[in-house]
């Protein structure tokens, strides 16, 4: 008969061994293993998930709200892949709070950066106008197309351009 005696541990006890990271087996206190080590292809080096790495990659990756493959603010879902609430000025769909969603956060087009309507006599003086006193009606300084008018002064004798 023939015997064998394995001494001071050369085979390791699979019930106490550490778990070896880049085997290609997540096992014990590791988030991932991809059987590799190396960092920025989703595992770490010491085997756990990275999470901002993979944000702005366009796919929905563990610990993302979303993922539209930027990393930009403002379009739904944010730099950090957290899904954005509330009204996303810019997107085409006018929501809460926005008067007007063109498309786009630019001014001079009929619809602001803010997505409020650029129109004469908002009280706001927008691309091509001279003036905006809030209204509409000439004769004040400012006429209906908010341009600036001259304005006659009988009793001083003069005229005055607003």
């Amino acid at each position: 008969m023939i015997a064998f005696l394995f001494v001071g541990g050369c085979f390791p006890d699979s019930e106490t061994s550490e778990p070896e990271c880049s085997n290609g087996i997540t096992e014990g206190n590791e988030e991932c293993d991809d059987g590799n080590i190396q960092n920025g292809d989703g595992c770490s080096t010491n085997c756990m998930i990275e999470v901002e790495d993979l944000c702005g990659n366009g796919e929905f990756d563990p610990g993302e709200e979303c993922d539209d493959g930027d990393n930009q603010n403002g379009d739904g879902c944010s730099e950090d892949c957290k899904l954005e609430t509330g009204a996303v000025c810019g997107n085409g769909t006018v929501e809460n709070g926005e008067e007007c969603d063109d498309g786009d956060t630019q001014n001079g087009d009929g619809c602001n950066e803010n997505c409020q309507s650029e129109y004469c006599g908002n009280e706001i003086r927008e691309t091509e106008e001279e003036c905006d006193d809030g209204n509409t009606e000439s004769g004040d300084g400012c006429d209906d197309q908010c341009r600036l008018e001259i304005i006659s002064n009988p009793i001083l004798g003069q005229e005055i351009t607003s």
